[in-house]
């Protein structure tokens, strides 16, 4: 799931990065301007690669896919701060729910390699972050 995310965003950065019309029009539509467009798509872009490198570090995949979901949860308010129809923004939608679904497999993941039965709040040495 996380090789097809970061496919995804690295095409989605690469779309903005082209200056695709159709983009241009969205991104003028929800209020984004032409300098803020090179932005987005680097943050596209470093979460694709946090995803990449979250291969080696989980907590570095954890974080990207979190920030993608939460990258698309914001276009997604822009569309309905828009009052746009779910079909205007059903990408981002589903961006962002692919998004979740990494996290959530990435969350998992962790817990099964570090031998905690899917706990995220411990660390090694069996320790928790609530005390």
């Amino acid at each position: 799931m996380s090789i097809v995310l970061a496919l995804m965003v690295f095409a989605s950065a690469s779309i903005k990065l082209r200056k695709s019309p159709q983009v241009m029009e969205f991104m003028n539509h929800v209020g984004v301007k032409p300098d803020q467009i090179k932005i987005l798509a680097l943050l596209e872009a470093m979460g694709g690669i946090g995803l990449l490198v979250g291969f080696a570090s989980k907590f570095i995949g954890i974080a990207a896919a979190a920030g993608i979901a939460l990258y698309f949860a914001g276009a997604i308010v822009a569309h309905i701060r828009k009052k746009d129809k779910f079909k205007e923004f059903v990408t981002p939608s589903f961006m962002m729910i692919f998004a979740l679904i990494t996290l959530w497999l990435q969350i998992g993941w962790l817990g099964d390699r570090q031998g905690l039965g899917g706990s995220f709040f411990t660390y090694e040495g069996g320790h928790s972050f609530a005390g």
